[in-house]
């Protein structure tokens, strides 16, 4: 972080909030003093874990963000904070795209959080350094969330895993958040509490954006909630339909692939070589369930089949049709 130069950079107040009393710890943060201010979150181990077999430390990390932002925006009372784990590396263009996207925030007020992160953000899979999109996934993994958003959750935040409880359509409410095409985050923590889950697959092939983005000339009002929705019907509506996910690269242009439920996004994402969890419904970084990759030939938009294909399927097939369900 401290290597990233520039008028952006120079705008931010650094923080490195310690979870407990290493020494070496603060001593590194120190070294870097004043550039870098030192917080130390002083931690208990007895936690009470729902299971005696559960794992500690989500309980210890959801107690440490919990006390950075009270820190934050409770006492200090900082408008804005970009929240980043201690393995990240950081993009040439890191602090310009928050300084564009707290802007965003000023302004939409179905937004949730700026992310740096997109889930489907491996090297073979985006193209364009410049794009953006919305998402009704909340990546985590380097995000900036207003002060106001915390006064509205910090009553009711979870003992542990506070990302999946973040991804909760009750606590989400319908905001979205903007993610990048290509990620401002890079993750090399490949041992830490989710002891590598899918690292090797899904995060070490993750492209870090090396292009020095101008974003305060960038013309972002497609991601107004509004100008958005209408273009992604429209590529939506236009895109070819594939019926196989091994026919993505003998295409060019825009194409589609449609899956009906989890069951067939799992098979889709399996396929295609992305990552096929979802949390609540919510397919990661999906818009509405569409999820967007960029190969070297096409636009890819995996689709949930919307609801009155699906009630003719489930008719024709003797099945009920579910409301409100995948």
């Amino acid at each position: 972080m401290g290597k990233i130069r520039g008028t952006a950079r120079q705008n931010f107040h650094l923080y490195i909030s310690q979870d407990g009393n290493q020494s070496g710890i603060a001593e590194l943060a120190r070294s870097h003093a004043p550039s870098i201010f030192h917080m130390q979150h002083v931690r208990t181990d007895n936690f009470p874990t729902r299971k005696k077999s559960e794992p500690v430390a989500y309980y210890r990390i959801a107690s440490h963000y919990k006390y950075i932002m009270q820190q934050m925006f409770d006492c200090w009372q900082y408008p804005k904070v970009i929240l980043l784990e201690d393995d990240m590396k950081l993009a040439v263009d890191f602090f310009p795209y928050f300084e564009m996207g707290a802007k965003l925030l000023d302004r939409d007020p179905s937004l949730y959080c700026i992310s740096s992160w997109n889930d489907h953000g491996q090297a073979q899979f985006v193209q364009n350094s410049t794009r953006l999109e919305r998402s009704d996934f909340f990546p985590g993994l380097g995000w900036m969330l207003t002060n106001s958003l915390w006064q509205s959750l910090k009553s009711q935040w979870p003992a542990a895993y506070w990302d999946d409880w973040m991804r909760l359509r009750s606590v989400r409410k319908s905001r979205q958040c903007i993610r990048p095409e290509v990620c401002r985050t890079y993750n090399y923590g490949e041992k830490g509490s989710s002891n590598g889950q899918y690292y090797a697959k899904f995060l070490k092939p993750i492209k870090l954006n090396d292009v020095m983005v101008e974003w305060q000339s960038q013309h972002v009002q497609y991601l107004e909630p509004k100008v958005y929705a209408q273009m992604m019907g429209g590529k939506l509506q236009s895109a070819k339909l594939l019926t196989a996910a091994s026919e993505v690269n003998m295409h060019g242009g825009t194409v589609k692939l449609m899956y009906d439920g989890k069951h067939e996004y799992e098979q889709l994402a399996n396929e295609l070589g992305i990552i096929d969890d979802w949390k609540d419904g919510v397919p990661r970084a999906s818009y509405h369930g569409i999820v967007t990759l960029h190969t070297n030939k096409a636009e890819v938009l995996l689709a949930p089949v919307p609801v009155i294909e699906k009630s003719i399927k489930h008719r024709r097939a003797g099945q009920p049709v579910k409301a409100g369900g995948d």
